[in-house]
């Protein structure tokens, strides 16, 4: 047998501690405040399957009013494969067109924004910004030409 002695605190014994510690302590932090894993999720392709009939915009604002689809947006949407998703992209990051905007108009200003969807559509919604709402008017798919039968 060997004379030498193995202490529970050798230096080693101390620093392998400390790291699993320091690991351990950061880890925890991280998933206690919600950072564990931060992903920008702007510029990564979205895998969900778009359909064209999913006018969910319930959880969509617009300088934090509730959205309204009327009934020729939703004609328009499903006409030129715009989903609800592709909507609240162009609101959340679409700019202005001003010359196709009124901002204006009475009682609610209107306003054109653009910008381009998660499957690389060119898109415009305009809507009508309301007192206490906004309602989206029509979307319109900038680079494609359809044939929609929205009366």
């Amino acid at each position: 047998m060997s004379n030498k002695s193995h202490s529970l605190f050798s230096k080693k014994s101390i620093a392998g501690a400390f790291a699993l510690l320091l690991l351990a302590l950061v880890g925890f932090i991280q998933f206690s405040t919600g950072d564990a894993e931060v992903v920008d999720h702007r510029n990564q392709q979205d895998t969900r399957q778009k359909s064209s009939d999913y006018y969910d915009v319930d959880e969509i604002r617009y300088k934090g009013k509730k959205i309204i689809l009327t009934k020729h947006a939703k004609c328009r949407m499903d006409c030129r494969k715009i989903d609800g998703y592709e909507v609240g992209e162009i609101l959340d990051d679409g700019r202005i067109n001003q010359r196709k905007s009124s901002p204006g108009a009475k009682p609610c200003p209107t306003y054109s924004l653009e910008g381009q969807s998660r499957d690389k559509q060119t898109v415009r919604v305009v809507i009508a910004d309301c007192r206490d709402v906004v309602k989206i008017i029509t979307v319109i798919d900038l680079d494609n030409k359809y044939e929609c039968d929205c009366k």
